[in-house]
């Protein structure tokens, strides 16, 4: 389980668990923001799952995960933060030698969103210095 400060604030930075398999960084949106399709689709689960714990927003691709348990979401500088980043870069470690990774994403799209957002918050923009010289 991750840090919790809920609820979200738009605009706050998290870690999303998406498609059960890997924790990728997003932004937190508001409902009133997400487009129609997106919001046809809570609509449409509603009664069986009520109102989304959050909705994360991922700029690069333009896609939103809608998150229905606190379990599924975390704070970007939670603890869980450097156990995220290193299992995202050692799939784009695996990715780049052509070998299989846990599912269909660009890793090389998650090492460019994570330093985006360690320089946008001030953090450590040469993150994944430390993971390089254990993965070669």
């Amino acid at each position: 389980m991750c840090d919790q400060t809920p609820p979200y604030t738009e605009g706050t930075w998290v870690w999303a668990k998406v498609l059960n398999k890997i924790w990728w960084p997003g932004k937190i949106v508001l409902r009133d923001k997400v487009p129609p399709m997106i919001d046809k689709y809570i609509n449409d689960k509603l009664n069986k799952f009520g109102e989304p714990f959050a909705i994360v927003y991922f700029d690069k691709d333009h896609t939103h995960e809608v998150v229905y348990s606190p379990t599924r979401v975390c704070l970007y500088n939670s603890t869980n933060k450097m156990e995220y980043i290193e299992k995202g870069y050692a799939s784009y470690v695996k990715q780049t030698k052509g070998q299989t990774t846990p599912c269909h994403f660009n890793f090389e799209q998650f090492v460019t969103d994570v330093t985006t957002i360690e320089t946008e918050l001030g953090g450590d923009e040469d993150i994944f210095q430390q993971f390089k010289k254990n993965m070669k």
